[in-house]
């Protein structure tokens, strides 16, 4: 039986990037949850150049799927080991504020709270003001 790449990509496991040294917290999207990130991602424009990345504290959300890893983070979505020196841009940051959303109840309100201010703090893929 021959699988196609979209009932692979049926699901996707996330992952919020917050920790060091401890496990970061991880969900599972399907059905009307998937289709619409999908959706999200379809309306993206690819740009040029390499994304950036983050460090200690928030640094993104990882979506796992078969054949293919993505990270959203700062208001871009990369494609990694890709080998490509393009990525997505989400200025509105769409997809991280999606991915949050879709945590739900596998995230505590102070990881909400941490991450929301992270995404709302920084403007068009820029960090904002240091603390």
């Amino acid at each position: 039986m021959t699988t196609t790449t979209t009932e692979r990509r049926s699901s996707a496991n996330i992952e919020l990037g917050l920790y060091s040294g401890r496990q970061d917290p991880s969900w599972t999207i399907a059905g009307p949850e998937k289709a619409h990130l999908d959706l999200l991602l379809s309306r993206l424009r690819r740009v040029a150049g390499a994304p950036v990345h983050g460090g200690l504290g928030y640094h993104g959300f990882t979506i796992f799927e078969t054949g293919r890893t993505l990270v959203a983070f700062r208001g871009q979505v990369e494609l990694v080991g890709s080998g490509r020196r393009h990525h997505l841009a989400d200025p509105q940051r769409t997809i991280e504020q999606f991915l949050l959303q879709s945590g739900g109840a596998h995230l505590s309100d102070s990881q909400v709270t941490a991450v929301r201010l992270a995404v709302t703090s920084t403007s068009r893929g820029r960090p904002g003001p240091s603390r």
